[in-house]
């Protein structure tokens, strides 16, 4: 898990990956983050208009029938000075993570639902949105087996801010590694199929397996690692991140049940490829992250005293119009 922090692994493949800067987060900055409310800085370094940025002035007052209370907007001078630094250094627009994780469960909060953003009041906007920015700087090690005792793991937390591509969704795959064999390799995103890829794969395979065994064999600290890529082209591919080896990250079109196993199955096998075929096509996952809580716990039963409310208003509903059709 340490080796796939993006400082870690960052340092050895620059050559080969996104254009990126890692910048300490300051623990005021944490504590901002892990608080409740979305209370933005002050909109000086961005290029928004005032029309689409709200909540820009340093004081913003929310008022209620019991009584008045005054949100003071976060000021993190020399922070928000590096970051819009680092911004123009970067080409004026970055895609905003941590150490692990990036908010891509908070996009649709965002004026154009990616992640791309052009100043410190979008990169916090995202992340104080984001449950998977939450989980990185709370419990890091909470699912991984290989931290013996992560109650007492120690992390310098970074903001890390890469340089914006527009990237096809139909050009990103996640490779699995096996004692340092690429024994998998999956289609990215699961929402779209693609009829080109089955045709491809072949290609693609051959592209992939070639920029690892030149790249990332045995650099990398762990012999079993997945690692996300970018296809451009047959002569430019580009590393997009690290991730563990196991339940902590998604599997994509396979299971890990089948992956921990694989090499003792199918010792001599090649490379395996997955593709989304068009009648495997699913939800964006992260989408569910949009839908507004109450509509979670009714679905999920979470909180049964919204389920019993609900089931109350109901019945209040059908009293109402069995009284109305006496009439």
């Amino acid at each position: 898990m340490i080796n796939c922090m993006f400082t870690s692994w960052y340092p050895c493949f620059k050559d080969v990956t996104v254009k990126s800067i890692a910048i300490s987060l300051p623990e005021c900055v944490r504590e901002y983050l892990l608080s409740d409310g979305v209370v933005l800085p002050d909109g000086k370094d961005c290029k928004l208009t005032e029309s689409a940025s709200a909540g820009s002035d340093d004081e913003v007052d929310w008022e209620n029938e019991a009584e008045h209370d005054t949100l003071v907007a976060p000021s993190f001078p020399d922070f928000t000075e590096e970051v819009a630094r680092c911004i123009q250094v970067l080409g004026g627009s970055v895609f905003p993570k941590l150490d692990w994780s990036s908010p891509k469960d908070a996009a649709w909060i965002s004026f154009d639902r990616t992640l791309r953003c052009h100043c410190i009041r979008d990169i916090l906007l995202l992340l104080k949105s984001s449950d998977f920015v939450t989980h990185d700087l709370t419990a890091p090690f909470e699912h991984c087996s290989d931290v013996l005792d992560s109650s007492n793991q120690s992390v310098t937390h970074h903001l890390v801010l890469r340089q914006w591509h527009d990237i096809n969704a139909d050009s990103e795959f996640r490779c699995f590694v096996q004692n340092n064999i690429v024994i998998a390799i999956s289609q990215r995103h699961l929402d779209i199929h693609f009829p080109h890829l089955s045709a491809c794969k072949g290609t693609i395979c051959s592209d992939i397996l070639h920029f690892y065994h030149t790249f990332i064999e045995r650099k990398f600290a762990d012999a079993d690692f997945t690692f996300d890529v970018w296809h451009k082209s047959r002569e430019a591919i580009v590393l997009l991140d690290f991730n563990p080896f196991g339940p902590v990250t998604d599997s994509l079109l396979f299971s890990w049940n089948e992956l921990i196993g694989w090499l003792s199955r199918n010792p001599s096998s090649p490379c395996e490829f997955r593709c989304v075929m068009e009648k495997d096509v699913k939800p964006d996952p992260h989408r569910w992250y949009a839908v507004p809580q109450d509509f979670v716990h009714l679905s999920t039963g979470e909180d049964p005293a919204k389920l019993v409310d609900f089931l109350n208003i109901k019945i209040q509903d059908a009293n109402d119009e069995e009284s109305d059709s006496d009439y």
